[in-house]
């Protein structure tokens, strides 16, 4: 059994009503109340955004992707207009290269940074969503 308590604050922003609020609730009624009863909704519409470090053989691999996906080099980025790839160019890649992903919403958020873990934080603003990760490298 795990018991999880959260501000008061934080629950009203996610649009939590006072009386759900203090009230002791299971972690199935916490997340039927925040997807409005339906079971997990999909949030999720479509990548938008990758912003990583590249050597430069995965520049290279970067630029193939580009030309077989339609998309255009400009400066540090290829885009096809819906998803952007934008890379930081270093001499050796660190062990996780990835530095962010932004995602499209299907439905508007509350605006609101979530913490996952020390290296990841999830940001969220009305329909854009961006998962950020730190390097430790």
């Amino acid at each position: 059994m795990t018991i999880l308590e959260y501000q008061s604050d934080y629950l009203q922003n996610l649009g939590f009503t006072k009386s759900q609020i203090n009230k002791p609730m299971t972690f199935k009624e916490y997340n039927s109340i925040l997807s409005n009863g339906k079971k997990y909704p999909r949030q999720f519409a479509m990548v938008t955004y990758i912003k990583l470090y590249a050597d430069k053989k995965l520049i290279e691999n970067l630029q193939k992707f580009a030309t077989l996906n339609n998309c255009r080099k400009i400066e540090n980025k290829f885009t096809n207009g819906e998803t952007t790839i934008e890379y930081k160019e270093v001499d050796n890649l660190p062990e996780f290269p990835i530095q962010e992903i932004g995602v499209s919403l299907l439905n508007d958020q509350k605006f609101r940074i979530e913490k996952i873990s020390e290296n990841l934080h999830i940001k969220i603003n009305g329909k854009k969503a961006s998962f950020i990760f730190k390097n430790n490298n």
